[in-house]
């Protein structure tokens, strides 16, 4: 009753969070920590692990890098205890986000790094591998910025052309979103010579045409 009563809390903070309501999405997280945290040793500690994680994802998308580094230690602190692979990435992925902005630059690409080599899942290898694009073109070194955007994109394609269920592959176009998004913002704002960025737009275009 307690681990359904989590799962429909992170459910309904889930949809709050793509609907960017961050607050509302918030306090439904914090509500379902509240929960698991009630639950057997062991029995609930990944969903601690997330929890805590997506906490910290909400505050450092809102400006907030102390207390979302908070949520973020709780969260790579429990996830020694965890055996799923996925979720140790998730906590490091946001220890990269926060170090990018706290710590040497090469502290947070090796975290990044890290977190890429941990996940299994190609949706989450993908949004990594374009978090660390991003934080090459802030760097100023668009050759990286470009070979990691290039990559994610083709990680998130390879996943794409793998299923062989059409319905499900028009439901995996929703994970290509924000990749490609924030691809076309920055080959946007170059001034620069930008080989791949016709191959982004007509490459968006496509993925917008089939969604």
């Amino acid at each position: 009753m307690t681990r359904d009563r989590v799962l429909w809390l992170q459910d309904a903070g889930l949809a709050e969070y793509r609907l960017g309501n961050l607050e509302e999405a918030r306090k439904y997280d914090e509500t379902a920590l509240q929960w698991a945290l009630t639950l057997p040793a062991g029995v609930g500690i990944n969903q601690i692990v997330n929890i805590e994680t997506n906490l910290a994802l909400l505050l450092y998308e809102q400006g907030q890098y102390s207390a979302a580094e908070r949520y973020s230690d709780a969260a790579l602190l429990a996830a020694r205890n965890s055996k799923d692979d996925n979720v140790v990435a998730y906590a490091r992925f946001l220890q990269g986000l926060l170090a990018s902005h706290q710590a040497k630059d090469k502290d947070a690409t090796d975290i990044l790094m890290s977190a890429r080599q941990l996940t299994t899942d190609p949706d989450f290898r993908s949004q990594i591998e374009n978090a660390i694009a991003k934080l090459y073109s802030t760097r100023q070194q668009p050759r990286l910025a470009e070979l990691w955007y290039r990559r994610s994109l083709r990680t998130f394609e390879d996943k794409r052309s793998s299923i062989k269920d059409e319905a499900l592959r028009l439901s995996a176009f929703s994970y290509g979103d924000a990749v490609y998004r924030t691809t076309l913002n920055y080959s946007s704002t170059r001034t620069g010579p930008c080989r791949p960025c016709n191959f982004w737009i007509a490459a968006a275009r496509e993925h917008w045409k089939r969604v």
